[in-house]
């Protein structure tokens, strides 16, 4: 991991957009999945071998209590499954109102078609955030929810829908300028 970067493990509602640009990338969590119950990260939240379907991922934002923990930064996301970039977006895309200070907004990704396959979201899913500005943006505890489809082998072999909660604490401040922070900060799901 460079000295540019961090990682952490295991509100209202806006879209996230594609960049214009193309760029490359590289907490603990503690993970809810539905009837599944309390998981420990890196395990898997369906019995081995089922085809899992990524359909859409939520994060919520929260920005710092001082008045210079706005997100006048434009923050990409990168979606990974194992080390292949499957996704990237602009947290705010185009004109977009930044968030002020004391602020929390929810950001939402639904992928295209079938969804990005996965044999599970522990230890397979990691996205990375990356600030593309020198103005600091200070990442407080986020959550994310990451809805996917399971495929079950029963009498007859159907699609179930899922859901798993996590959450990144901590605190990392993003920005270009490495006098005020890093570049990019890594949620390992």
């Amino acid at each position: 991991m460079s000295e540019n970067s961090s990682t952490r493990g295991s509100g209202e509602r806006a879209e996230l957009s594609h960049p214009c640009e193309e760029w490359s990338a590289p907490i603990t969590s503690c993970v809810t999945v539905g009837d599944f119950g309390m998981l420990v990260p890196g395990t898997q939240p369906t019995p081995k071998g089922n085809v899992m379907q990524l359909k859409m991922i939520d994060w919520t934002l929260r920005t710092g209590a001082s008045p210079e923990d706005g997100t006048d930064t434009r923050v990409s996301v990168e979606v990974w499954r194992d080390n292949t970039m499957v996704e990237n977006l602009w947290v705010e895309p185009g004109n977009t109102t930044r968030l002020d200070s004391r602020e929390v907004q929810t950001y939402s990704w639904e992928f295209p078609d079938a969804g990005i396959e996965f044999d599970s979201i522990g230890g397979q899913l990691k996205v990375v955030l990356r600030a593309w500005g020198d103005d600091l943006w200070k990442a407080l505890d986020i959550d994310s929810k990451v809805t996917f489809d399971v495929l079950i082998f029963t009498p007859s072999v159907h699609w179930v829908r899922r859901t798993a909660n996590f959450t990144f604490a901590g605190v990392d401040v993003l920005s270009t300028d490495s006098a005020e922070g890093r570049v990019t900060l890594q949620l390992n799901y």
